[in-house]
């Protein structure tokens, strides 16, 4: 699938922000601090695919977005491109020839959130089901999905298995939703890293939430939604972040922390993966009383360019990919 998005300020020579801001942590950090103007702040350049990428269509364009590319950068208007899986061009696309529109008038387009503390997977199924188990109600992980999450990050609090070959084999071998990244169990030198791990990390969103279903009985509200919640609550209603701010925080820095040069941006080269949102009704639904509920305002969601929500529905597609860990000691 090919799909276009990319940032005008690569090119332009304009200094990006620091990519290590002042946010909040736990389940639900970061804000937003004013409305951003209606004709939007700056736009991608014009631009056309070379004649190498016009040689064939795209696998998807996303039309006239405003793209937040995870930099913590302004938002600014363009078409995005998607080809195999991964970013191919951003700017003014309307005229490329693409397998699939998406119309992303009046929608956001972001970075897939990364969830940097995930109990997805723990290295063993006896407290919860997790994403290992052969299920499209597990391995597809509708409860994260759902929030805009496209990778999350597993085998927290030294609760790896091992060894993990048989782990990564296992999710392989069945297919995921989200992409996975797969932590190594504490070692003496991992715990001398994660001191300075966790301070870096305090600043990015983590759910420490898993994967459920209705059938799990009660769980926390952080499993459905806690990357929606971050942007209702501390951007739209507290005004604490900056939408941008916000965003950075659940793409950018996390990869950053995590090693994933590829991920967690908007621009050309990197995978495809991608959230269309609507900042007026996103908004998180769990509840304590009625905790399985999907979050409210995600349209789109793409992992690795493939569709794992589409206008609003979870498709318990597999299109995830498993990432070993660049941070980690065995």
């Amino acid at each position: 699938m090919s799909l276009f998005l990319r940032s005008p300020f690569a090119a332009s020579g304009r200094l990006v922000r620091p990519l290590f801001p002042l946010a909040l942590c736990a389940a639900v950090g970061a804000g937003w601090a004013a409305p951003v103007p209606a004709d939007g702040l700056t736009r991608a350049p014009a631009r056309t695919p070379g004649s190498a990428q016009s040689a064939q269509p795209l696998d998807l364009v996303v039309l006239g977005g405003r793209v937040l590319d995870g930099t913590g950068n302004p938002w600014f208007r363009a078409d995005i491109g998607v080809r195999g899986g991964r970013i191919v061009a951003v700017g003014m696309l309307a005229d490329a020839e693409a397998v699939r529109t998406v119309d992303a008038s009046g929608l956001y387009v972001s970075p897939g959130f990364i969830d940097i503390h995930s109990h997805a997977d723990d290295g063993s199924t006896r407290r919860r089901p997790t994403i290992r188990v052969d299920s499209l109600h597990r391995k597809a992980a509708p409860n994260v999905v759902s929030q805009g999450v496209a990778t999350v990050v597993v085998n927290q609090d030294g609760r790896s298995p091992w060894p993990v070959a048989e782990q990564r084999a296992v999710l392989e071998a069945q297919g995921v939703g989200p992409n996975v990244m797969l932590m190594v169990g504490h070692g003496t030198a991992r715990r001398l890293v994660m001191e300075d791990d966790f301070r870096r990390a305090a600043t990015a969103t983590a759910s420490d939430g898993g994967i459920a279903h209705p059938d799990d009985g009660p769980v926390h509200p952080r499993f459905y939604g806690t990357f929606p919640r971050k942007i209702r609550r501390y951007v739209l209603e507290t005004g604490v972040l900056s939408l941008e701010d916000a965003v950075r925080a659940q793409t950018t820095l996390p990869a950053r922390i995590m090693g994933l040069a590829d991920r967690g941006h908007i621009r050309e080269g990197a995978w495809a993966d991608l959230v269309v949102f609507d900042l007026e009704t996103i908004a998180d639904k769990a509840t304590f009383f009625e905790p399985h509920q999907h979050a409210e305002g995600i349209v789109h969601v793409l992992v690795n360019g493939r569709f794992a929500v589409d206008n609003g529905k979870v498709l318990h597609a597999l299109p995830g990919r498993v990432i070993p860990s660049r941070r980690t000691t065995p």
